[in-house]
């Protein structure tokens, strides 16, 4: 997987992921991105949000679209709605502790159309802390997997609803990008109690080997719990304020109890890598079931946040990252 690296203004940023990327945001954008009239219908309430509630990461979308070529309103609804398409059921982490150091273990999954061309990214942004992050062409990165330069980690659930209404508010891209500049659990915190997200969103947020809490935001609703290792998530809601509309699927509820069932006797970090790398066929959460053919696992992605430390499993392959 290779390594990006932006630095500057947002803007500019924006504007260098934008050309480092152009062929594959031009090409992704061409072929599966879906443009609804209700998105058409909400592309000026949204716009105008963002502006007002994530000032740097407008800037970085409008960075974005003068560095790819592409229209400011197709990299707009890339970032806010693309994942309102279907209901996916992807996305497996687990946070536990190993030699008194926690760690994030997370499978980053989506549709097979972003094998091969998913990235790391490092923003050093002028006003801002450093970050590391997993990338998906023609989206601010942050909203996957991720760690700053103060040891604060990252790693986001998608928790799909039972209706399909589109909605203005903060997208999980933007949220997770605001969130990863935090430089304290309080300051995540503070941020959580505020945003107006658009759609449900799980994220685990580890300082360090100090705090952990899970996150979970809808748009009508909000809950939080301070959690220890051993603690597992997919992609339904565990917190019960934020239950109600919330879509349950099949998938999601078997991939946790599968994670409960491997750490049942042994809590360790190889027993709960060997769950996330072992394939769903086979009793794991790796790839998908049978009837999600287009969705797989595109890599895995290791955190210990004390060591400021990222590594991705990608076809096998491991690499470290540290920032």
């Amino acid at each position: 997987m290779k390594l990006i690296t932006i630095k500057g203004t947002w803007e500019q940023m924006g504007r260098q992921l934008g050309m480092a990327q152009k062929k594959d945001i031009q090409s992704i954008q061409a072929h599966h991105l879906r443009v609804s009239s209700r998105m058409k219908r909400l592309l000026k309430e949204q716009s105008a949000l963002l502006r007002d509630q994530a000032k740097n990461q407008w800037d970085f979308l409008v960075g974005m679209s003068i560095g790819s070529g592409q229209p400011l309103e197709n990299i707009i609804i890339a970032n806010s709605w693309e994942y309102f398409a279907v209901k996916a059921q992807h996305c497996s982490t687990v946070f536990g502790v190993e030699k008194r150091q926690w760690f994030v273990l997370h499978n980053e999954d989506d549709y097979a159309w972003w094998k091969g061309k998913v990235a790391l990214v490092r923003y050093i942004p002028n006003n801002g802390t450093d970050v590391l992050t997993f990338n998906y062409p023609g989206t601010i990165a942050g909203a996957s997997v991720g760690i700053n330069a103060r040891g604060l980690s990252l790693a986001m659930n998608s928790i799909y609803q039972t209706h399909d209404r589109l909605l203005s508010g903060l997208p999980s891209y933007i949220v997770g990008s605001q969130l990863l500049q935090a430089k304290s659990m309080s300051e995540v915190m503070r941020m959580a109690k505020l945003v107006k997200t658009n759609m449900g969103m799980h994220f685990l947020m580890v300082e360090s080997d100090r705090r952990a809490v899970s996150l979970e935001l809808f748009p009508h609703a909000k809950d939080h719990k301070v959690i220890r290792p051993w603690f597992a998530h997919t992609n339904h809601p565990l917190l019960s304020k934020v239950q109600k509309n919330a879509f349950c699927g099949r998938r999601s509820i078997k991939r946790l109890e599968r994670v409960h069932d491997a750490l049942e006797e042994t809590k360790n970090f190889t027993q709960a890598l060997a769950c996330l790398r072992k394939p769903f066929a086979r009793g794991g959460v790796y790839e998908v079931a049978k009837d999600m053919a287009d969705v797989m696992t595109l890599a895995t992605v290791i955190v210990w946040p004390a060591q400021r430390k990222l590594t991705v499993i990608d076809k096998n392959r491991k690499r470290d990252y540290t920032i």
